[in-house]
């Protein structure tokens, strides 16, 4: 499942809660919900979507988070 952090339509947590009903999901969140819109003018989006279809231990399903690792989103939180 693909989710925009700053998406204005869906917020992120309930993409969080709607992954967590399939066993077997994956949730990408996005740094903003035009992330996925600049890939697929890369001509990259049928690569992702490929990769998304596939077994978490296949090769199209690791390139395609390669694909989104430099602009998935990430909560940081600092240690007391």
């Amino acid at each position: 499942m693909l989710a925009g952090r700053w998406d204005h339509t869906c917020d992120y947590r309930s993409q969080i809660a709607l992954a967590s009903c399939y066993p077997s999901s994956t949730l990408a969140i996005l740094e903003d919900d035009h992330t996925f819109h600049r890939r697929i003018a890369s001509g990259r989006a049928q690569d992702i979507t490929i990769g998304a279809l596939s077994p978490p231990d296949s090769a199209p399903y690791r390139n395609a988070t390669l694909l989104l690792d430099g602009v998935r989103w990430h909560e940081w939180s600092a240690a007391p």
